[in-house]
């Protein structure tokens, strides 16, 4: 293995630790909007060991320059590595939409058929998460958001496409209309 591409490892492995963080606040501030303080203290555990984990990888990688003298340009590295996955997108690694339907529509069933898209988007998570993949928990390019909350978003555009959700609800309110409750329930009887 080339020095650069242990360079490049070194980069991808911290990038994925960053991504993780991002999803142990997303989980945590989940928590607490639910009041499940125990969750909210079991990630903030996680959030310590994974930040002890990246000071490790941190030394190593000093000790890797050290051995090698390595004078990579780390914005070389970074620019090389972004120009090869513009788009940060790879076919079929992320969670289809479709798998959010049902989560969505029985999400909103329990909150009583309309709730703040943030409510909604924390239970859709609680229902979802076996599914997400570590590809769906990567932030979007030139964003602070999550994929997998980018898909949930879409998945509800396409609900209201269908007619399952109202299309004329307020800004940041998510509503099941009467189609999508027939739909939800005949859903559930085929499962």
């Amino acid at each position: 293995m080339k020095e650069n591409e242990l360079e490049i490892s070194f980069y991808n492995f911290m990038r994925a630790i960053d991504n993780q963080l991002r999803k142990f606040k997303k989980d945590k501030d989940e928590a607490f909007i639910l009041k499940d303080f125990d969750m909210a203290q079991k990630v903030i555990e996680k959030e310590k060991l994974l930040n002890l984990m990246k000071d490790k990888i941190k030394d190593l990688k000093k000790e890797f320059n050290i051995i090698f003298n390595n004078e990579t340009d780390k914005n070389k590295i970074q620019k090389k590595f972004e120009n090869n996955n513009k788009n940060n997108f790879i076919k079929g690694k992320r969670t289809r939409e479709e798998e959010f339907y049902i989560p969505i529509l029985e999400s909103l069933m329990e909150l009583g058929g309309r709730a703040e898209s943030k409510f909604v988007i924390a239970k859709v998570h609680e229902k979802i998460k076996e599914k997400l993949t570590d590809y769906d928990y990567i932030t979007l390019p030139n964003s602070k958001k999550v994929r997998w909350e980018n898909t949930a978003r879409w998945a509800r555009k396409h609900l209201i496409d269908l007619g399952y959700l109202n299309s004329n609800s307020p800004t940041g309110i998510w509503e099941i209309t009467e189609k999508g409750i027939e739909f939800y329930n005949n859903q559930k009887k085929e499962l």
